[in-house]
């Protein structure tokens, strides 16, 4: 290790890089200016496990863009009845009604879009 100038420096970096996952025991030598470090390897994950990982999170995705399509659904129609004329049943211009079918759009199924936007803000 090049840069190590006094006895502090090596209990440091071995007590830093023995702190790691995968480290079983780091030793650093001073005077030859040489690490050594035992791992404690875990085999990676079966690609079969990624692949339902994945599978679960489309699924999921799926899921949330259905119930999102259902519920737009009726606000969609509303919008175009008053482009066209077209009457339709009370409830769908109760102002209630619309506020319940957009509510959970906006903060159930967009609430990872709130999350991601905090997290990068």
């Amino acid at each position: 290790m090049i840069g190590m100038t006094c006895a502090a420096c090596p209990r440091r970096f071995k007590k830093v890089v023995n702190k790691q996952e995968d480290v079983k025991k780091a030793s650093v030598n001073l005077t030859t200016e040489s690490v050594s470090i035992e791992y404690d390897l875990k085999p990676k994950a079966d690609k079969g496990e990624k692949q339902t990982h994945k599978e679960k999170q489309l699924k999921q995705i799926k899921m949330k863009l259905i119930i999102s399509a259902v519920l737009s659904a009726p606000l969609l129609v509303t919008m175009l009845v008053h482009m066209f004329g077209v009457s339709l049943p009370a409830i769908f211009m109760n102002q209630w009604f619309q506020f319940a079918l957009a509510t959970p759009i906006q903060f159930i199924i967009g609430w990872q879009f709130y999350v991601g936007t905090y997290k990068k803000l």
